[in-house]
């Protein structure tokens, strides 16, 4: 019988996943986990999984201590009647005025949302993207309400447009006077390296129609200084890296549209990631990380999102084509805070970066492995004879110009077992925000910092709680415990890490992820617009494949503004 030890999980945690309609009221946590896996297990079998006892013991074992953290979705909606498990997807609209109004695209997005699967749409077709955007979020809104009422997860979308769209500007300042707690969707420019090389040159940018023909100019740099001005007032848009994604596109017959809400992954239209993490604060083993444990829980992950993928296929293949042709995943990771403040080391230092760049090879090592074996057993994904896997060089790119901690002779054997028997899933590893998801199992949130040492509750987050009690002593006053926890070298919250500090951890992880990351980086309130813009280059030049900011106090000072 499948039994599913629960006490990471305190009645907090459930109370959340409660207050989200994460699970149903009249099931304890222990249901919920026991129908989730049982239904991943189910479908791993009819795929012919090997060793379906063990995959069942060691899921069971991992999501119940917390290593493994399951994304929304699949809590959500696996094993409870529901037709997809799938994080998000992208649409298209084509380029009429009205957009989606009354089209089948629209009841498409309807649906999907109502699944709780999140959606980029990309405007750079339409005439007025700014305009249309104030109609869609309408509508958006309304579903969110109606989500909302029946315990679901909320809206998540995501508007982007192209760099030298004729209606960029109005585009860039569209969030700058909205309402935000009405407003669900975040907005991204799509920055080409064409755009970032004409303003180091001071060179002008053609602005073009649908068609390619130039209807205007403006500086290059003058579209960047929009973008900062903006992100600099109200923390969007942010920037997408559109030339950098598609070098990682592994099916590059499908180019990338849009992407996810929080913009960790781009994608074409009528595909979809499934998305979970592994809790790396719980893998420490005295003074690094647990690689055989990371390797066993990155193996499991991987075996259950291949199965969470076929769950969507069969629900809901008709409207997600390319789920079924890709079959891609994302293991992501959560807790990395956590993780540092266990190995008493500061996020903004330079080690921090190093553990960030080896957590991510690793990952991307142990998750290709576990790939490329369903691969050997159930075969690889269908696209794969199109795809880019038959490159060596390719396959081989993450290593260019890199110095990785892993043997390089494990890395050969990995790429000729990935271009003998090919890959399951045409991606694997990915960085998406993991709010929710970490909030059940108390820890941090995916890769980000803390943003204060307190939760929403006002009580001190677990992490803090678990230190030496002569740090953190029951008789002390609040603000006594603080300012020893604050003056601990090792404790950094995200307003004290340096701009470029938290660009480096993010590039870290970039560079062995298949796909992008959701971060933020935290600017002090004295940040200039002029900084903003030069942090822009800054991510460029880190490789990063996009970056958004949110400077301190920002929306307060857009609101006092308003007011007087």
């Amino acid at each position: 019988m499948l039994t599913v030890d629960t006490d990471v999980y305190d009645e907090r945690a459930f109370g959340v996943m409660h207050a989200r309609g994460l699970v149903p009221h009249d099931t304890n946590l222990e249901g919920a986990l026991k129908r989730l896996i049982g239904q991943i297990c189910e479908i791993d079998l009819e795929l012919g999984g090997r060793d379906s006892t063990g995959f069942r013991e060691n899921l069971s074992r991992l999501i119940g201590n917390g290593v493994i953290v399951l994304g929304t979705p699949l809590l959500q909606n696996i094993g409870s009647g529901n037709p997809s498990a799938a994080a998000c997807t992208v649409l298209k609209p084509g380029n009429e005025t009205h957009m989606l109004r009354g089209s089948e695209l629209f009841a498409k997005s309807m649906m999907l949302l109502k699944d709780a699967t999140g959606i980029g749409f990309d405007l750079s077709a339409l005439p007025r993207p700014a305009d249309a955007m104030v109609w869609l979020n309408e509508h958006l809104d309304d579903v969110n309400r109606e989500l909302i009422a029946q315990r679901r997860r909320p809206v998540a979308s995501m508007a982007t447009i192209r760099d030298d769209h004729p209606h960029i500007v109005p585009f860039i300042r569209s969030k700058r006077e909205v309402d935000f707690a009405a407003w669900r969707l975040n907005i991204s420019v799509f920055v080409s390296d064409a755009l970032i090389l004409a303003a180091e040159q001071d060179q002008a940018w053609h602005l073009r129609d649908e068609a390619g023909d130039v209807v205007a100019q403006m500086a290059a740099r003058q579209v960047l200084r929009e973008i900062a001005n903006s992100a600099h007032y109200c923390g969007e848009p942010g920037v997408l890296f559109r030339d950098r994604s598609e070098v990682d596109n592994p099916t590059p017959g499908w180019n990338y549209v849009s992407t996810a809400p929080c913009a960790e992954l781009a994608m074409a239209e009528g595909e979809a990631c499934h998305f979970s993490y592994l809790n790396v604060g719980k893998l420490v083993d005295g003074n690094w990380l647990d690689l055989a444990m990371f390797e066993t829980a990155a193996t499991c992950i991987t075996r259950m999102l291949d199965a969470a993928t076929e769950f969507t296929i069969r629900g809901r293949g008709d409207l997600l084509n390319l789920v079924k042709e890709k079959r891609r995943i994302g293991v992501g990771i959560t807790g990395f805070a956590d993780l540092l403040i266990n190995l008493r080391i500061n996020y903004g230092s330079h080690r921090a970066a190093e553990i960030a760049a080896e957590i991510a090879e690793y990952l991307d090592l142990f998750t290709k492995r576990a790939s490329v074996e369903l691969a050997r057993q159930r075969g690889p994904f269908p696209a794969i004879a199109t795809s880019r896997y038959a490159d060596e060089q390719w396959v081989r790119r993450k290593l260019r110009g890199k110095r990785p901690c892993i043997d390089e002779g494990r890395w050969s054997a990995l790429v000729s077992d990935i271009l003998k028997h090919g890959v399951r899933n045409s991606s694997t590893t990915s960085m998406p925000p993991s709010g929710t998801s970490s909030a059940i199992v108390g820890i941090s949130n995916s890769l980000e910092p803390y943003l204060s040492l307190r939760d929403v509750h006002g009580a001190l987050h677990k992490i803090f709680r678990g230190l030496d009690p002569g740090i953190v002593r029951v008789d002390s006053c609040a603000q006594s415990i603080d300012e020893r926890l604050l003056a601990l070298p090792f404790i950094a919250l995200a307003k004290d890490i340096g701009p470029l500090s938290h660009l480096a951890v993010q590039a870290a992880f970039q560079s062995f992820l298949d796909d992008g990351i959701s971060k933020t980086v935290n600017l002090p309130t004295a940040c200039t617009v002029g900084e903003v813009y030069d942090l822009l280059f800054s991510a460029f030049r880190y490789g990063l494949k996009g970056v958004s900011v949110f400077r301190e106090g920002c929306l307060l000072e857009r609101n006092v503004g308003h007011a007087l």
